[in-house]
């Protein structure tokens, strides 16, 4: 496999506290992998870092092949790099359309001054941005909705959106943060088959959830925070079945409930 991101020694701290201390891993292209551990462990500091909201105190961030450490988060963007955050990150006022068109303008917007004027160039790149976020909610079942607005839209559906707009930039990794928190069994296995589908468009993804189920329902690997530092790496069936993890984050009731 090719490797698209590539951390190494990554070290994040505030003050005196150690989110994230000397992390290291890898994601391959076309995979999908998961980060969890418990609360207070780091995970969304990790997103935040390789995302380029906030930049290590110590370490290095690769992705394909070229070194991305610091750069920011729109640079990051471009390059193919996207992220979703923990809330519906959606315009809550625009329409299912509308909220899909803004997700396309980091690769399709044509500059203040040609949009403005409203150029060939630019009535070129807002026609290709609309057809591709058409095509995007046609693929993920949303085209009926295209016309409502997005607060009116059950929560999970507000997820689903969030996903789109993250696709219409053009991604080549998509760093999702608890995508399904908050969704009832219904919608979190919608979420997660929508997650399987962006796979199979060759979109590497990274996931950070605490739905057990979700997470061993959908990722290729995983590997395990505590405390700033990672305690476990492999597959589901062996990060979750690991002492250590256990002991650190899911607790004897998980080990005694998988074994019944």
């Amino acid at each position: 496999m090719t490797t698209l991101l590539e951390v190494s020694g990554l070290t994040r701290r505030f003050g005196g506290l150690v989110a994230v201390n000397d992390l290291s891993f890898q994601i391959n292209e076309g995979e999908i992998v998961g980060l969890i551990g418990p609360n207070g462990a780091g995970k969304t500091t990790v997103v935040n870092l390789v995302s380029g909201v906030i930049r290590p105190n110590a370490g290095t961030i690769r992705f394909a092949g070229a070194d991305v450490t610091n750069q920011p988060s729109h640079r990051l963007a471009s390059r193919g790099l996207v992220r979703t955050f923990q809330s519906t990150a959606v315009y809550r006022e625009c329409t299912v359309r509308e909220n899909a068109e803004r997700g396309t303008f980091l690769q399709c917007y044509p500059g203040h001054l040609a949009a403005f004027l409203g150029t060939p160039h630019a009535r070129a790149m807002h026609k290709a941005g609309r057809e591709r976020a058409a095509e995007l909610l046609a693929w993920l079942g949303l085209e009926h909705l295209a016309d409502t607005k997005a607060n009116a839209l059950p929560y999970g559906h507000q997820k689903t959106l969030g996903i789109v707009i993250a696709l219409a930039a053009q991604p080549r990794l998509i760093l999702l943060d608890e995508p399904v928190a908050g969704l009832s069994a219904e919608e979190t296995d919608h979420v997660r088959d929508t997650i399987l589908r962006v796979r199979e468009r060759g979109i590497s993804v990274m996931v950070i959830d605490h739905n057990m189920r979700f997470i061993k329902g959908l990722c290729d690997r995983l590997f395990v925070s505590a405390q700033g530092c990672k305690i476990a790496e492999g597959t589901p069936e062996e990060v979750l079945a690991n002492p250590q993890v256990i002991e650190a984050y899911l607790g004897k009731a998980y080990a005694v409930a998988e074994r019944q």
